[in-house]
């Protein structure tokens, strides 16, 4: 299992904890380059992705 911890203080190039659940029950926690580069890319990923983002600010 993969659990990504903090993604609502997601921000572009941050490093995030990532921890990894083996079959076996053991745990390693690792940091990782979140590869949301700019502002503009993390607000599509805040709105599931540029066509939600579209189709949200036609309707308002």
């Amino acid at each position: 299992m993969i659990d990504i911890a903090d993604l609502q203080n997601l921000r572009p190039g941050a490093t995030i904890p990532v921890t990894l659940t083996r079959s076996d029950g053991s745990k390693e926690t690792v940091p990782c380059r979140c590869r949301i580069d700019t502002a503009t890319e993390l607000t599509y990923y805040q709105n599931d992705g540029i066509l939600h983002y579209v189709i949200r600010n036609m309707l308002n």
